[in-house]
């Protein structure tokens, strides 16, 4: 029964890092999407 809850804390902190990775990329990208905003 202990596999079930490290199984869920390994599952979270893989989406906090996709997440992170997503924000990174968005943050990267919008800026060239929206050039009228950076102006």
């Amino acid at each position: 029964m202990r596999i079930i809850p490290i199984a869920l804390t390994t599952a979270l902190k893989s989406q906090k890092a996709e997440v992170k990775k997503i924000l990174g990329f968005a943050s990267e990208f919008l800026p060239l999407l929206k050039p009228s905003a950076s102006e």
